[in-house]
C-alpha cells in the first residue's frame, strides 16, 4: 500500500509523526523528517506497521539540550552534597571513563561548558592518563571522584574501566566516588552501586519500561512476539539490541547498542535500513 495512502487512512498518526519529528531533530547520523519514517515503515508488513510506529513513539529521544540541561543539574546536586561535607572543588576529580572522542568526553564537554567547571578549580581528568591521576590523587590525598557519560546498559563497561583505574590508581579508595549520567538501565545500577559508586542519573530505565524486552508487560505477548521476529530477520544473534536489553533510549549523538535492530537496522544498513542508526550501523 502506498505510504501516503496507509497515512491517510491514519490521519491521527500525522501529527504525532509530525511531533515525533520536531523532537527527534539533529540525530547525529540520520536526517528524520516525515519522509524518513514512511520509508522505515514501509520496510515492514502492513499488518504490523501500527504497532512499530507506536513503539517507535516510545522511545525518549534526549537532545543536546536535554542531556546538558540534566548534567548541570544533578552535578549541581553532587557539588552541594560533598561541599556539605567538607570537600572542596579543588579536592574534586571529574574522570572519563573512555576513548578520545566517545560520548564520555563529550558529556563532560557539555557539562565543562554548561556548569563552568573551568572557572571552579576543579580537575578533569581522562582514566587513560594513569600517571596524571595517580599524581594527583597522591598529592590530594581525600576527595572524591565524579565519572561521567551518558548512558549505561549492563554495566560492564564501566565496570572494567573503573578496575583498571583502582588497580592502578590505590589512592582512589579514598576519595568517594559518583556515577554521573543522564540514563542507566537497571543492570547496571545495580552492578554499579554494588561497587560502592553512588549512581547519579535523571532516570533509571526498568526493564518493563523496555517493551519488547521479556520482562516487560506492556505489550501484548502476541504483537511482541511477531516485532521480536522482525527484529530477528535484521540481526539473529542480537535481536533485541546489545545482551538483550531492548532499550528504548536515543541520544542526539548516537543511539545505544542496546536499542534493537528493529529501529537502527543492519550493519551496512543493506537488510534494512534504522530510523536510529549508529555510526558503527553505518560502517560498510
Amino acid at each position: 500500500m502506498n505510504n501516503f495512502f496507509w497515512i491517510a487512512t491514519h490521519p491521527f498518526l500525522s501529527f504525532k509523526i509530525i511531533e515525533f519529528v520536531h523532537n527527534v531533530r539533529g540525530y547525529a547520523h540520520k536526517k528524520i523528517n516525515f519522509k524518513a519514517i514512511l520509508a522505515w515503515l514501509n520496510q515492514f508488513p502492513e499488518t504490523e506497521k501500527l504497532e512499530i510506529l507506536d513503539l517507535l513513539f516510545h522511545i525518549h529521544y534526549y537532545s543536546e539540550k536535554e542531556v546538558k540541561e540534566i548534567l548541570c543539574k544533578h552535578n549541581e546536586k553532587v557539588l552541594n552534597k560533598l561541599h556539605q561535607d567538607g570537600v572542596t572543588d579543588d579536592h574534586i576529580i571529574y574522570i572519563t571513563i573512555g576513548d578520545p572522542g566517545s560520548s564520555t568526553h563529550i558529556m563532560l564537554n557539555l557539562l565543562r561548558d554548561g556548569a563552568n567547571l573551568e572557572r571552579r578549580k576543579v580537575h578533569l581528568i581522562d582514566s587513560k592518563d594513569i600517571i596524571k591521576l595517580a599524581k594527583l590523587t597522591n598529592e590530594l590525598g581525600n576527595g572524591a571522584v565524579i565519572y561521567i557519560d551518558d548512558f549505561a546498559g549492563t554495566g560492564n563497561q564501566f565496570i572494567s574501566s573503573r578496575e583498571y583505574i583502582t588497580k592502578n590508581v590505590p589512592l582512589l579508595n579514598q576519595f568517594s566516588e559518583f556515577f554521573l549520567v543522564p540514563c542507566i538501565c537497571e543492570e547496571a545500577f545495580k552492578i554499579i552501586s554494588k561497587a560502592s559508586v553512588e549512581v547519579v542519573s535523571n532516570y533509571i530505565h526498568a526493564k518493563n519500561d523496555r517493551l519488547l524486552h521479556p520482562d516487560s508487560i506492556l505489550l501484548n505477548k502476541d504483537i511482541k512476539l511477531r516485532i521480536v521476529e522482525l527484529s530477528s530477520e535484521i540481526d539473529t544473534g542480537a535481536p533485541l539490541g546489545y545482551k538483550g536489553l531492548a532499550s528504548m533510549v536515543v541520544f542526539f549523538r548516537n543511539a545505544p547498542n542496546g536499542l534493537p535492530p528493529l529501529f537502527r537496522g543492519n550493519v551496512g544498513q543493506d537488510k534494512k535500513t534504522g530510523i536510529f542508526p549508529r555510526s558503527t550501523d553505518l560502517v560498510r
